[in-house]
């Protein structure tokens, strides 16, 4: 298998593995009622070391969004997840988006430079 394949396969298992335990620890806060073991916040702070690595490259924007529906599985507040998904992750997505539009131009600009010389 190539080595970027490898990687990006590493990256989607340890995804699906980060997603599972994040699950795991919330069922483990729900079982237990008054008597939690983990505290929400313990859980969001688990969710981001779990993902936050992962949020390089072209695997940003994805694991952005992850990470925006893990913390309101936590949450379970539909309205407040919303709030803070437009406050904190929208204008990051936002801001990916204007870079890939800038790089694609530049790139297009380089391209017709070269054939130009040709």
């Amino acid at each position: 298998m190539p080595k970027a394949v490898n990687a990006i396969y590493v990256r989607r298992s340890a995804i699906t593995f980060s997603v599972e335990a994040a699950h795991y620890v919330f069922t483990m806060v729900r079982r237990r009622g008054k008597r939690r073991v983990f505290t929400r916040g313990d859980v969001n702070r688990l969710i981001d070391s779990m993902l936050h690595p992962f949020m390089k490259g072209e695997q940003k924007v994805p694991v952005m969004v992850l990470d925006a529906l893990a913390h309101a599985m936590v949450e379970q507040n539909p309205r407040e997840s919303i709030v803070k998904f437009i406050r904190y992750t929208a204008p990051k997505l936002l801001e990916e988006a204007a870079k890939s539009k800038r790089k694609n131009r530049v790139n297009a600009k380089r391209k017709r430079k070269s054939c130009a010389l040709r």
